[in-house]
């Protein structure tokens, strides 16, 4: 598989063991927090995490897939939502599955919760594996190199780096 690491963070200021150096937000939870000298608003959080699902949504329109498996599901509470989305939200929450296969609309739930540290789990398929770690890092590992969507995440504003998953 090839994998990429794929984030809101500018690989230039890593340092040589790859730590990022900037002081920067890395969960729902810094909302209304400062970085450096901006507040992080709700609307600022929600742009972010919907690149993140836009970047998996290329991936798969890319590879023509319609679903994918959960694996490895990991429940934490839940929290209220911060947009129109929360009863949805809390829907899938209570009925999401280890095993479970999903489409979209609700793969897009199922990624905001996982950002937001209600759920983990890998999105899974044959030819495709989505991971989140710690600090809102993601992880897209795919069989084919998906050259279009690499450069619609890119043009998004977020940061693509080949690297492979720990998650793998």
């Amino acid at each position: 598989m090839i994998c990429y690491r794929i984030t809101k963070y500018n690989p230039k200021y890593r340092n040589t063991e790859g730590h990022y150096l900037c002081d920067d937000w890395t969960s729902v939870a810094d909302i209304g927090k400062i970085y450096n000298g901006k507040e992080i608003t709700t609307s600022d959080y929600l742009l972010t995490e919907d690149k993140y699902f836009q970047a998996i949504k290329h991936f798969m329109d890319e590879m023509k897939l319609t679903e994918l498996k959960i694996k490895g599901l990991e429940r934490y509470d839940f929290t209220s939502g911060l947009d129109e989305n929360s009863d949805k939200l809390k829907e899938v929450y209570d009925r999401v599955k280890d095993g479970m296969t999903i489409k979209n609309p609700e793969i897009k739930l199922v990624v905001k919760l996982i950002l937001r540290d209600t759920l983990w789990a890998k999105l899974v398929s044959r030819d495709l594996e989505v991971h989140f770690g710690y600090d809102y890092y993601m992880y897209i590992c795919s069989k084919e190199a998906p050259n279009q969507a690499l450069e619609q995440i890119i043009e998004s504003g977020l940061l693509v780096e080949p690297f492979k998953s720990p998650y793998l």
